[in-house]
């Protein structure tokens, strides 16, 4: 089951921005939360409620495709359209925020994680094969902004100062 795995996504974000300041930042975190709040209502009632009903209806000789599933589904893709929203939201805000706080290194980084956020929208994100190649393209742009290394500190100044 993978219902824990997809709002995990949201940890990235907020594991990117550790120390990071700023409303660009904050903007980032609160979109990541939207998205791991929406999407796991999402998963909860197009996953966990329709499958429910649909074996429920089952047990009693309903056939499949019952009013209740539909609005399950559809209630859950509306929602679930919200928090992708949010999670796109979320990745350009963190490659902002980052291009910002340690320069150009960081845009490899953030395009890559661009170009998944963009997959993700278009629904990308779930089944075989452009699933995988989405989350891969997401740890690729996630992995790239967490190796770049932060901006030094100008010579002859000391840390803190």
């Amino acid at each position: 089951m993978l219902l824990p795995i997809f709002p995990l996504l949201a940890v990235s974000v907020w594991l990117l921005l550790r120390g990071v300041p700023g409303p660009v930042a904050w903007g980032a975190r609160a979109a990541a939360n939207g998205y791991a709040t929406f999407y796991t209502v999402t998963d909860v009632l197009a996953g966990i409620g329709a499958d429910e009903l649909t074996r429920r209806a089952g047990e009693q000789g309903v056939p499949e495709g019952t009013v209740q599933v539909d609005t399950l589904f559809s209630v859950g893709n509306e929602l679930g359209t919200i928090g992708v929203w949010c999670f796109a939201v979320a990745c350009a805000a963190t490659a902002l925020a980052l291009v910002v706080q340690i320069g150009r290194r960081a845009l490899p980084g953030a395009m890559v994680l661009l170009v998944g956020a963009v997959l993700f929208t278009g629904g990308f994100h779930i089944y075989w094969p452009n699933g995988v190649v989405n989350m891969l393209v997401l740890a690729v742009g996630f992995g790239l902004l967490g190796a770049t290394p932060a901006r030094s500190a100008p010579r002859g100044s000391q840390v803190g100062e």
